[in-house]
Parts: C-alpha cells; structure tokens; sequence
C-alpha cells in the first residue's frame, strides 16, 4: 500500500540537517547549563525550611517591587526634560561639489532628454521594435528613471 511505504529523503534536507549540527551542539550544551542550574537550586531550596522558603520568597517580592518603583517614581518625577540634540545632515563635499557645478541640471536633462527618446521611440513601426526589444533586455528601466527624476526633485525642494 501507498500509506505505508517509506518517504524518501532529500538531498537537500541532509544538507539542512548538516548545517543545524552546530545549532544542536549548542542547543545541547544551554539545556545542559539550564538543567544543572535547576538542580542546584531545587538542592538549595529543599534545604531551607519553610520559613526560610518564605523569608527568600518575602525578599524577592520585595526587591522586585522596590526596583519597580525606583523606575516608576524616576519616569514620572523628572523634573527637566532631556533634550536630544538635533544636528544638522552632514552632506559629503563630493555631493556639495556636484550642487556647486550644476550636475544635478545636467543629470536631470540627461534622464528627461532619454525619457523623451523613449516616448518618440513609440511613433514608428521600426521604434516600438527597437523599444519592445529594450524593455525586454532591461525591463524596470522606465520605473528606475520615474524614481530617480522624483528623487532628484525632493532633492532640490
């Protein structure tokens, strides 16, 4: 029968397999950490009686909710605000350079001027074979020069 015949293995689950090995090795070794630090305990634990029991149970609530209330108390009476410093963005010299000679212009007639060939690419027969061919070796082309003619112009707002 189908039901019962045995799944055959993959490469690629052995190799997955192969990589985890580490994973495990250290898995391993935490629960190991884990389980000892458990028994330690629950042998110090057995040892109190309990008012001891009691007494380390009162000390620990007490600990925990005095920190809760240092943190609490911190958080609401402070008394100056703390003020996070505002710096301005530093612009690299190679892009002040780049503003200063006007590549920006140059860059956007570039893009507008190939966006332009584009769209006449369209009016012949011969074009939109020559555009479909072009889409086709590069197809986010158009996409690409909408975002960077937007980014240009956030840039120089």
């Amino acid at each position: 029968m189908f039901l019962f015949r045995r799944k055959k293995t993959k490469k690629k689950e052995t190799e997955a397999l192969g990589r985890d090995k580490l994973a495990a090795v250290f898995a391993r070794c935490i629960v190991r950490v884990q389980s000892g630090w458990a028994a330690w305990m629950q042998r110090q634990s057995e040892r109190l009686t309990s008012r001891g029991k009691k007494t380390v149970l009162v000390l620990c609530c007490l600990l925990t909710a005095g920190y809760s209330a240092t943190v609490i108390i911190k958080g609401i009476s402070r008394g100056k605000p703390v003020d996070i410093g505002i710096t301005p963005i530093r612009i690299p010299p190679e892009i002040k350079d780049m503003q200063a000679h006007g590549q920006d212009t140059q860059v956007m007639e570039r893009i507008r001027l190939l966006r332009t060939y584009l769209d006449s690419l369209a009016t012949t027969a011969a074009g939109r074979k020559t555009a479909d061919s072009l889409m086709k070796a590069r197809p986010g082309l158009i996409d690409s020069l909408y975002y960077v003619e937007k980014i240009y112009r956030s840039q120089s707002k």
